[in-house]
């Protein structure tokens, strides 16, 4: 059996900014690969109604083009 010194991030300290509900897998992996985590959420994820993504942005059906930065934009538009 292979000790966790001899693991990747062994003696490593990760701070995840991740929201808390969304940070749990990565927190995991982490520690399976010997890293300890300093959990430390730096956004909150606010999901707003249509009608005021509307009122910022206009019509989405009006865009040819729209990128998303994160599945949590995915969500909010849907």
């Amino acid at each position: 059996m292979r000790g966790t010194e001899d693991l990747p991030l062994a003696g490593k300290v990760v701070v995840v900014t991740r929201p808390r509900a969304t940070a749990d897998s990565l927190v995991r992996g982490i520690e399976r690969l010997g890293g300890s985590v300093l959990r430390c959420p730096a956004i909150r994820i606010v999901f707003r109604e249509p009608r005021e993504i509307t009122d910022l942005c206009g019509d989405p059906d009006s865009y040819r083009w729209i990128v998303f930065t994160s599945a949590n934009a995915v969500r909010s538009l849907r």
